[in-house]
């Protein structure tokens, strides 16, 4: 039997012989999954072949799924036969925390024992997937941000880049933790030096805005060429933004639109949805509604609700010549990107059903303008105040008509102040 040796992400030196060992094969998942070099992911997937063929099916169906020269490899492997045991349950779920797969929970319970065992036997790769899942709540656990707190901990004591990167990013936004730039930036270091990507983008961030380090754009591009370089599109956007300010640079939207491009291709939702703000707007470029449609499509069906929001706007009022209104599929994009808390999307909706003769609802309106207020969005808050405020409506009441349009002023709107004024004068 030929014998693979390689290195997991603690840096223990183990021979793939030893994946009969299940605590081992946690290991080994994680490793390929970063593994660059395609001669070794060759020699290691047919070392897994040769030994485990049937396991061998699943795991390359989802390790490889945007590695085409891999597929040309091994194109008899990629069938669709499922594997229950916790084995592959446990695989899938390292898969699922580390990004490789979308939308996904395979934490069983059988899985949860298997990466609680491997925690036990040292295994940094297993903490950082159970804190994971305790921090998000992952396959119906309950949210508990101490145990996560623990399970991270317990990686970074083992060395593990991603425990390091992830605790360095609740000590930068303050999630369950007191912020601690100082904290994240040294923690961010030690992730940098596993060449973990996100981490030379919490680096960066940290230097774009002077936090616990001086303000240095410069260092923060260098910083975020370097997390592109490993395959960040996240630093893609922002080296695009920088550009797009002149920050650390010299101004340039041909070098913004490369990086945003750069970016949506790749699938990046946000990359798409920048670009098609800048075909939307014509900044630094021809103005192309056409092109801001398809990057904002590209973006909605991503999931961001930027997108949904924008592109549900155009279609639900038709503000640009040329576009037609499409109110259905105005409510649905709105409605995706409303479910996720976005106030624009929420803003939306209420001018769709207070306008729209075919989905005219004035009790939706209300609710979903209610909605959008509540987060201070003052032209909701100005609408809100007006339907409240008119006697016409079943639900008229003056005393909260009022109080919506104090705060829509309070924020500066000159409508709300006309109107207060006017009221002052009945």
């Amino acid at each position: 039997m030929s014998v693979y040796k390689y290195k997991n992400l603690e840096g223990k030196e183990f021979e793939a012989a030893n994946m009969k060992d299940i605590l081992l094969c946690l290991d080994v998942a994680l490793f390929f999954i970063f593994l660059s070099d395609i001669e070794q992911k060759g020699s290691f997937f047919r070392w897994l072949q040769e030994n485990y063929p049937e396991k061998c099916k699943k795991v390359m169906n989802l390790m490889s799924l945007s590695d085409s020269t891999l597929k040309d490899l091994f194109p008899a492997l990629f069938g669709e036969e499922e594997l229950t045991e916790p084995y592959a349950d446990a695989l899938m779920s390292l898969l699922y925390f580390s990004g490789r797969v979308k939308d996904m929970d395979f934490l069983t319970p059988d899985a949860l024992a298997l990466l609680v065992k491997a925690s036990m036997a040292g295994s940094g790769s297993a903490d950082f997937c159970l804190g994971i899942a305790w921090r998000d709540s992952v396959g119906g656990i309950k949210k508990d941000m101490a145990k996560a707190f623990d399970y991270f901990q317990s990686g970074i004591a083992r060395n593990n880049g991603r425990c390091i990167n992830e605790m360095a990013y609740h000590y930068m936004l303050g999630q369950g933790v007191k912020v601690n730039f100082k904290e994240a930036l040294r923690l961010g270091y030690l992730a940098a030096e596993q060449k973990i990507p996100s981490a030379f983008v919490l680096l960066g961030t940290l230097y774009q805005y002077g936090r616990a380090v001086q303000q240095d754009y410069a260092e923060a591009m260098r910083l975020y060429r370097e997390a592109a370089s490993l395959g960040s599109t996240d630093a893609c956007n922002r080296i695009g933004y920088l550009y797009q300010l002149g920050l650390g640079c010299e101004q340039s939207y041909e070098e913004t639109i490369s990086w945003y491009k750069r970016s949506a291709d790749a699938g990046d939702s946000v990359g798409a949805n920048n670009l098609a703000n800048l075909y939307l707007n014509g900044t630094g470029v021809k103005k192309d509604l056409q092109k801001a449609i398809r990057y904002y499509e590209m973006a909605a069906e991503l999931g961001l609700a930027a997108a949904q929001a924008s592109l549900g706007s155009l279609y639900a009022f038709g503000d640009e010549p040329g576009l037609e209104r499409q109110p259905d599929k105005a409510e649905k994009l709105l409605l995706a990107a409303a479910e996720q808390g976005d106030a624009m999307s929420q803003f939306g909706l209420g001018m769709l059903y207070l306008e729209d003769g075919e989905k005219q609802d004035r009790n939706k309106a209300v609710g979903y303008l209610e909605k959008a207020a509540e987060t201070g969005y003052a032209e909701a808050q100005f609408v809100l105040s007006q339907e409240y405020l008119n006697k016409d409506n079943s639900f008229y009441d003056r005393e909260k008509g009022i109080k919506w349009l104090c705060l829509a002023a309070d924020k500066g709107l000159d409508e709300a102040r006309e109107a207060l004024k006017r009221l002052g004068e009945e």
